[in-house]
C-alpha cells in the first residue's frame, strides 16, 4: 500500500524548520513517498527547499503564489497515484507517536471512515472557551460517536495533519474550487454520502500543536 506524505508550505520557514524534526514522532508505512508542495512563488525559498531537504520530492504549485485551492488540487493530483495519503501543513508539530500503519489499517477496515485527522490544541476563541476541539463541536450541535480507537463525526472535513485515501478515491471526490473549499469540500462529502463520516485518531488526546498565523489565500 503506497502512501504519499505530502507537506504544504508557502514560505514560512520558520515554521517548516521547526515542524519537520518533529516527524521523528511518526512511524511512517516502508512504502511512503515524502514530497514538499510549496506554493509561495519564491524562487530563494525554493533553493533554499532544495538544497535543505535533498532527496525529497518537490512539486511547485506555480511560478508565483496561486493560493490554497490550487495548492490542494495540486495534491488531489499527485494523489492519484497512492494509495493514502498524509498531509501536513507545515505549521503542526508532532507531539506524540502515531503510527501512520494503525491508521491506514482503519481506513481499509471501516471504509465509512473518509479521513482520520491528529487531534491539535484549541485555538479558536470558541474553542480556548470551553476547553478543545472537540467540545467546541459539540457546543455547535456537532455529535461525536466515540469508540475504542478513534472518535467520529459528521461536522467537517479538515486539513489539520489527516490521512485520507489517494487514488480513485480522491478522482471521485474533486477538490472544490472557491472560498471556503475546506468547508465546501466536507459539506459535498456528507451530502451525497450520508454513511461517510470523519473521525479525529486516538481517545481525545491532542497529538499535534498549532504554531502559525494563517498566511495563505485563497481558501
Amino acid at each position: 500500500m503506497s502512501t504519499l506524505v505530502a507537506v504544504l508550505t508557502n514560505g514560512r520557514k520558520d515554521c517548516l524548520t521547526q515542524m519537520m524534526p518533529t516527524l521523528a514522532n511518526v512511524t511512517f508505512p516502508h512504502d511512503s513517498t515524502f514530497a514538499i508542495f510549496d506554493d509561495s512563488g519564491d524562487p530563494e525559498y525554493r533553493a533554499w527547499l532544495q538544497k535543505t531537504y535533498s532527496g525529497t520530492l518537490f512539486r511547485f504549485v506555480g511560478d508565483e503564489a496561486r493560493g490554497y485551492n490550487a495548492a490542494m488540487r495540486l495534491i488531489w493530483q499527485v494523489a492519484e497515484g497512492f494509495d493514502h495519503v498524509f498531509m501536513v501543513e507545515d505549521d503542526f508539530l508532532f507531539k506524540k507517536p502515531v503510527n501512520l500503519q494503525e491508521m491506514a489499517d482503519g481506513l481499509r477496515h471501516f471504509p465509512e471512515v473518509a479521513q482520520f485527522v491528529l487531534l491539535r490544541q484549541p485555538w479558536f476563541g470558541n474553542e480556548v472557551a470551553v476547553g478543545g476541539l472537540l467540545p467546541a463541536l459539540e457546543a455547535m450541535g456537532n455529535p461525536l460517536w466515540r469508540g475504542s480507537a478513534w472518535i467520529e463525526h459528521r461536522a467537517t472535513w479538515s486539513t489539520n495533519p489527516t490521512l485520507f485515501r489517494g487514488g480513485d478515491w480522491v478522482k471521485e471526490h474533486p477538490w472544490p474550487i472557491g472560498e471556503g473549499s475546506e468547508y465546501r469540500f466536507g459539506q459535498e462529502l456528507f451530502s451525497s454520502e450520508p454513511r461517510t463520516v470523519c473521525a479525529y485518531w486516538g481517545d481525545g488526546t491532542e497529538y499535534v500543536e498549532h504554531i502559525g498565523e494563517r498566511k495563505g489565500f485563497g481558501y
